[in-house]
């Protein structure tokens, strides 16, 4: 990785900073600084030790407590596993026949976080609408929450029907 910013912490020590990202592999990285002065003169160095790391591809969210098409109860704790401390954002909408319009609305929205063995869970969630309608459907997604410039992966979707 090149052009990481560096600052000036004390007189003439200089830190730069890179998190290691998913898919990252660092085999024996050397790790160089270069440094251009005002007048133009250029110094590099290098580090006396190298850098070994590697970074997982995250694993992906599932909800487990119910199953696509299940039929909706009138309140519902979602239960799902994801990494190890990954957080999680569940969201609930639904869509409903209502005088042969469709209409649609959210429900839910909170980031929840698993635990050490990756399971999560929401508080419980009232399956309740503001109104009255038809062939109600209840359109949950979970998404891993992910670092500031990584690509959030697709959620998973489940309905349920009511």
């Amino acid at each position: 990785k090149t052009g990481i910013p560096m600052r000036e912490t004390t007189e003439g020590t200089y830190v730069g900073d890179y998190v290691v990202r998913r898919g990252d592999v660092l085999n024996n990285a050397v790790v160089v600084a270069t440094v251009k002065t005002s007048t133009g003169e250029t110094y590099t160095v290098q580090a006396d030790k190298k850098i070994n790391a590697t970074a997982t591809k995250a694993e992906a969210v599932k909800i487990t407590s119910h199953k696509d098409g299940d039929p909706a109860p009138s309140s519902i704790v979602l239960k799902g596993t994801a990494g190890n401390n990954a957080h999680v954002r569940v969201k609930v909408s639904y869509s409903m026949s209502v005088l042969g319009l469709r209409v649609n609305g959210a429900l839910y929205e909170q980031e929840v976080t698993a635990n050490a063995q990756g399971v999560w869970e929401t508080e419980s969630i009232r399956l309740r609408t503001p109104v009255s309608g038809s062939n109600t459907e209840y359109t949950i997604s979970a998404t891993l929450v992910v670092g500031e410039g990584e690509k959030e992966p697709e959620p998973t979707v489940i309905t349920l029907v009511k």
